[in-house]
């Protein structure tokens, strides 16, 4: 077809050619400006309100850590240990607490049960209560100066010796625990 065309109406086509190609070129340009002009639409919400929002870098992309490439950044293993050993602790503070309340519970019925077993053992009358000051009296000669503990204090005292040995059992039990707990997850990892 080209070859039955004159020079001139050869150099007429190629030069309508050439008019529809830029044509075509500026409206693809002027479309895609009209394009990127556009605000970008957010997606609608759903209905639980969550979305993501990246972090983005100096380049206005999504930023990106590449772990193990700082000279601080830990091993592997080293941020999986320590992952392990917190959820160990928290897991062994959790039983701990828990034991702590039973031995509690058991703690004051048991002294309920021993005061109203004391109660009916030593009736409160004048006559006891007289034995028991002739009693702290002469412990207080023997003694010396030093004034015998009441009956209240002497409970007092107990209990809180009891208390503080309940409450170190329950803190031994609770390290033994956490690495009880420690060790299993890893040999599960």
């Amino acid at each position: 077809l080209l070859a039955e065309l004159s020079e001139e109406q050869k150099q007429i086509l190629f030069f309508k050619m050439r008019e529809e190609q830029i044509r075509r070129w500026k409206e693809r340009e002027a479309a895609m400006e009209k394009k990127e002009s556009l605000p970008v639409k957010p997606r609608p919400k759903k209905e639980n309100g969550k979305s993501v929002h990246w972090k983005l870098g100096a380049d206005k992309e999504v930023w990106v850590w590449v772990m193990g490439e700082h000279h601080l950044d830990k091993p592997y293993d080293v941020l999986c240990n320590e992952i392990i050993a917190e959820r160990a602790q928290l897991k062994a503070e959790q039983e701990a607490e828990e034991l702590r309340k039973t031995h509690s519970e058991e703690f004051t019925n048991s002294l309920k049960t021993k005061s109203q077993y004391h109660d009916l053992q030593a009736p409160d009358n004048q006559q006891t209560k007289d034995i028991w000051k002739k009693v702290a009296e002469k412990e207080e000669l023997e003694q010396g100066s030093r004034p015998a503990p009441t009956l209240e204090e002497e409970k007092i005292r107990k209990k809180e010796s009891m208390k503080k040995k309940q409450d170190e059992e329950i803190n031994q039990i609770d390290e033994e625990r956490t690495k009880q707990i420690c060790k299993s997850w890893k040999e599960d990892s």
